[in-house]
This record gives structure tokens, sequence and C-alpha cells, in this order.
């Protein structure tokens, strides 16, 4: 009789999560700012945890650790609020992440590009395109600027007005090849040349 209520105890006290299901996580985000991604997340009241893993993917299979937040985290009363900054998301990609609540297992998985414009001005993502290219630029004062787009032979194909900092450009509007673009502000005072792809 003793034997099974040793074996009654400790089952009791078995956490109710495990490493492969999913915590006790509300509103898990990544945004982008000037100082990198940040991620922000509540533990549910009810839920506590013993530290904080932050995992960062490129390909949402293969994680790697960068950051922890030691200690005992959430609380059995009220919801607790968190947030971490990866000062070193991989620039122009897909960054993937997660968390590990020891004890309460893993969140769910959230996703977010940070962008960095080249020294030349420009970026274009995703080249090649298929379904749509964002050209962003430098446009720190929202100057009124105008794209234009022009295919191998010289033709224009497109143009637009923006005084934010991206285009959206519909690319499944246009064969498949190379094109050419020029961004210049309202004075025409700054023009920027480049050329991106796109493929079917």
């Amino acid at each position: 009789m003793r034997r099974l209520v040793v074996i009654f105890f400790i089952l009791a006290f078995i956490p109710k999560h495990t490493s492969g299901q999913l915590a006790e996580v509300e509103g898990f985000t990544a945004d982008a700012s000037i100082n990198g991604i940040i991620l922000s997340w509540t533990i549910v009241a009810g839920n506590t945890c013993s530290g904080i893993r932050i995992y960062r993917s490129l390909d949402s299979t293969q994680y790697t650790q960068i950051g922890l937040i030691e200690g005992i985290c959430g609380d059995p009363v009220e919801s607790i609020d968190y947030s971490f900054v990866d000062q070193n998301p991989i620039a122009n990609q897909i960054n993937y992440y997660k968390l590990d609540l020891g004890g309460l297992g893993f969140s769910s998985v959230v996703q977010e590009i940070y962008f960095e414009i080249a020294s030349d001005g420009f970026l274009v993502f995703p080249n090649p395109s298929l379904d749509f290219a964002r050209v962003l630029f430098q446009n720190p004062s929202n100057q009124l600027t105008k794209i234009e787009v022009y295919d191998i032979l010289g033709d224009l194909v497109y143009t637009s007005e923006t005084n934010q900092d991206e285009f959206k450009l519909p690319t499944t509007d246009f064969n498949a090849g190379i094109y050419y673009f020029q961004l210049i502000d309202e004075d025409e005072s700054k023009v920027i040349n480049g050329k991106f792809e796109v493929g079917k």
C-alpha cells in the first residue's frame, strides 16, 4: 500500500505541459524596429516556469538559442508581460522565433523580416520575385518619390508615387525577365537606379 501511495504522489506532480506541447502564451509577436526585432509575449495567469530561452531560425527547422531570461517566470494569479530585443537579426531574411518556457513547453513560432538598406540606397525583396517585389529606400523626410520601371527593351511598364519609403510592385503583371527602375524625388535632385528579376 505504501508503494502505491508514493507512485500516486509522483504522478500527481508531473507538469501538465511537456516540451512537445505549446505553452500558455498569449500575444507572441515579433516587430522590426531601428534597434532590431522586438519580441513580446504574455504568460497566462496560473502558469509559472523556470527560465525562458529565446530561439531564432532562418528555416523554421534548425534553431539557435540567442537569449535567456533567468529565474521564475509567470505568476499563479496574474498574467505577466515580457519582451526581448534581438539586436542582431539576420538582415533581409525571414527570422523565425520561438520560446522555451522551462517546464511549460514551447511557444508557437513567429516570424519577421529585418530590412537593411544597402549602401547604394535601395533594397529589392524578394529578388527574384514572383507575386510582388518590395522596393525599399531611405526617405526620412517623407518626400514624394516616383518609381519608373522599364523592361529590358527600355519600355516603361510601370510607374507609381509615394511619400513613404517603399513601393510594392505587382510583378504578377510582368513577364519573366530583368527589369530596371528609377527612384526620383519630387524636385528631381536625387535619382536612384536599380534592377530586379521576375521569375515564373
